[in-house]
C-alpha cells in the first residue's frame, strides 16, 4: 500500500516513556559528575577573591610603612595594655592586642585612601563612620575592625612568643619594624580563617589565607603551618599559627 500524507500526520512524534527515562538518567549522571567539579570552582573563586584583597590589604602596610621608616601601623602605648585612635574627632579607646584587628581604621585615619578594602571581599567603605564605633560590641553587623588580623608578632618582642604558656609581660610589649622579619617569605603578617569554604573538616585541614611579609600570598591548610607559641604540641592545635609565631618577627610559620 502506497504511503500516504495522513498515515505520516497520524504518526506519533512524541518521546517514548523508555527514551524520557533514558534522557533523565543521563542529565542526573552528567549533572553527579559536574556539581563537585562547580563547587570547588565556585570556592576557588571565593579564595582567589580573598587572597586579592588580602593582598591590597598588604600593599597598604607596605605603603605606610615605606612612608614611616619600616613601621607597620600600630597605634598601641609601648610597655602598656592600652591604644587608641583618633577617628573624626573623637577618642577610640582599646586594648593593646586589639591593634590587629584595627590597624585598618588606623590607617583610614592617617588618610590612606582605600583603607576600608581591609574589610575584605564583603568591603563597605561607608563602615567607617564613628558611629558604628564600638569597641565593647564587636560582633555588631557594621563595625571597623580590619577583615584580615594582622600579626601579634608586630606588637611585641620576639621574647615575648617563647614556646609554653601565654606571656603576660607588659615591659615586652614593643612595636615591630619590617626589617626586623628575618625570613620574609616564610613569616605570615596578615591572615584570615576560611574555615566555611571547606565545612565540616577538622582544625587540621582547615585553611586560612596568609600575606607573608615578602608580599606574597598564600591559602595554607592549619597542618602545613608551624605551630604558634601558645599551641600544645601535643594536641596538635594550631589556632595561634602565624597570630604568635615562635620567636616572633624572627621566627617563620612555613
Amino acid at each position: 500500500m502506497p504511503y500516504t500524507v495522513a498515515q505520516r500526520h497520524g504518526a506519533s512524534t512524541g518521546f517514548t516513556l523508555v527514551e524520557l527515562m533514558v534522557s533523565i538518567s543521563i542529565i542526573a549522571v552528567l549533572l553527579g559528575v559536574l556539581a563537585p567539579a562547580l563547587g570547588a570552582a565556585r570556592r576557588r573563586a571565593v579564595e582567589i577573591e580573598l587572597l586579592s584583597s588580602e593582598r591590597e590589604s598588604m600593599r597598604l602596610i607596605s605603603l605606610y610603612s615605606a612612608d614611616n621608616g619600616g613601621a607597620f601601623p600600630l597605634f598601641g602605648t609601648p610597655l602598656t595594655n592600652d591604644a587608641h585612635i583618633q577617628w573624626n574627632g573623637k577618642r577610640i579607646a582599646l586594648t593593646y592586642w586589639q591593634q590587629s584587628e584595627y590597624w585598618g581604621l588606623y590607617l583610614a585615619s592617617k588618610g590612606y585612601a582605600g583603607a576600608w578594602i581591609t574589610k575584605g571581599p564583603r568591603a563597605n567603605p561607608s563602615a567607617f563612620d564613628d558611629e558604628y564605633v564600638d569597641p565593647e560590641c564587636p560582633g555588631c553587623s557594621v563595625d571597623q575592625r580590619s577583615w584580615f588580623t594582622l600579626s601579634f608578632t608586630v606588637f611585641a618582642s620576639p621574647a615575648y612568643f617563647k614556646q609554653g604558656a601565654q606571656q603576660q609581660n607588659k615591659s615586652l610589649h614593643k612595636p615591630q619594624r619590617q626589617d626586623a622579619v628575618v625570613f620574609p617569605s616564610k613569616k605570615g603578617i596578615l591572615r584570615w580563617h576560611v574555615r566555611q569554604l571547606h565545612r565540616g573538616q577538622p582544625v587540621s585541614r582547615a585553611w586560612q589565607t596568609v600575606q607573608f611579609a615578602d608580599e606574597h600570598g598564600a591559602i595554607v591548610q592549619y597542618s602545613h603551618l608551624r605551630p604558634g607559641a601558645w599551641d600544645d604540641p601535643a594536641t596538635g592545635a594550631s589556632w595561634w599559627t602565624v597570630n604568635a609565631t615562635i620567636d616572633g618577627v624572627k621566627g617563620r610559620d612555613i
